[in-house]
């Protein structure tokens, strides 16, 4: 599996870099000040399900009720490290930011006496008739890394509302890696995974702004966007070892495959936002310590494909994958 996948997306996704925390830090005029900020992310996956398996009854007007059963996400940590220097006087900053998320979560679903249970993403089609005895688990694993360069400029209003315009490049690599396996009465009839991955890069803007409330406090904000073009591989892996047989006592079929897309090239748009409180204390005139919570949600666009339908049709259906939840964060200034 590839490390690195889109970066700084947790939670902290956006650039973090220069002034994400201290905000109400003033840039003295005669030297230049290191920031360093380290942020843990609270945050769990949202986009498109994997879906591994369908279970259908019927009521008592022989009508089929269909019920598709997914894999949910939950919260998990990550990290955001960025190191930063404002230059002197009236300035820029430049900063370099790394994010990292590696999530994994898992279900599972036994058959019920009565139903149709079934494997859903191909193979062993018999499978569909032997509900009771029949188990799906199934996992799905993002990892996701991304890095930011970026250069930003500090203006401030009236004395009390700062804003932080930045722009530069994100690099980015994303991997989500869906797996299911089929058994009837404890033998395996299939075997089923899906895997995404992109990696690339491009522009990245946005903006950041506080507004000073009093004893050190701030109400934070940032919007920015990101537009990264790189490589997209999807792959399909179905089997079934043909080691089992069905309640009829027919034996389910060997059988195996393998497709996957070839030199495919996707623009993938990004969007994150968050909100929060900072607090920052002065130490001395030239050294400061801030603390920042808050709350953030990251959305890539038509980033990946869990559908197997790309086998037989190259134009599946994207979906967009993202994460959400509270952050806090924790930043030096240092002259």
């Amino acid at each position: 599996m590839k490390k690195l996948s889109l970066a700084l997306a947790l939670l902290g996704l956006s650039s973090t870099a220069a002034y994400a925390g201290g905000i109400d830090y003033q840039e003295p005029e005669e030297s230049g000040v290191f920031m360093i900020g380290l942020e843990a992310l609270y945050v769990a996956p949202n986009g498109s399900d994997f879906l591994y398996a369908l279970q259908m009854q019927q009521d008592s007007n022989n009508n089929s009720i269909g019920r598709s059963l997914g894999v949910d996400s939950d919260y998990q940590f990550g990290y955001h490290i960025d190191v930063a220097y404002a230059m002197p006087g009236d300035g820029p900053d430049i900063s370099l930011g790394y994010t990292r998320l590696d999530t994994n979560d898992s279900e599972s679903k036994a058959g019920v006496s009565g139903s149709l249970f079934g494997n859903i993403l191909g193979g062993p089609q018999a499978f569909l008739s032997s509900p009771s005895g029949s188990i799906a688990r199934a996992k799905t694993d993002y990892d996701y890394i991304d890095v930011d360069l970026l250069l930003g400029k500090e203006f401030v209003l009236q004395n009390r509302y700062h804003f932080h315009p930045f722009a530069g490049v994100r690099y980015a690599d994303f991997e989500s890696r869906d797996r299911a396996a089929y058994t009837y009465n404890g033998s395996l009839v299939g075997t089923a995974e899906i895997r995404n991955e992109v990696n690339g890069v491009g522009p990245r803007a946005g903006l950041d702004a506080a507004m000073e409330i009093s004893n050190g406090f701030s109400l934070v904000a940032r919007a920015a966007g990101s537009l990264v073009y790189g490589n997209f591989d999807w792959k399909l892996i179905v089997s079934n070892p043909g080691n089992a047989s069905n309640a009829a006592g027919d034996a389910f079929t060997a059988q195996s495959q393998n497709v996957r897309n070839s030199d495919e090239h996707i623009v993938v748009p990004e969007t994150d936002y968050r909100l929060g409180v900072n607090y920052t204390h002065e130490f001395s005139p030239d050294t400061s310590f801030a603390v920042e919570l808050g709350y953030t949600s990251v959305r890539y666009y038509d980033v990946l494909d869990k559908n197997a339908d790309r086998a037989t049709n190259p134009v599946s259906s994207m979906s967009d994958w993202g994460f959400q939840g509270p952050y806090l964060r924790v930043q030096a200034n240092i002259a």
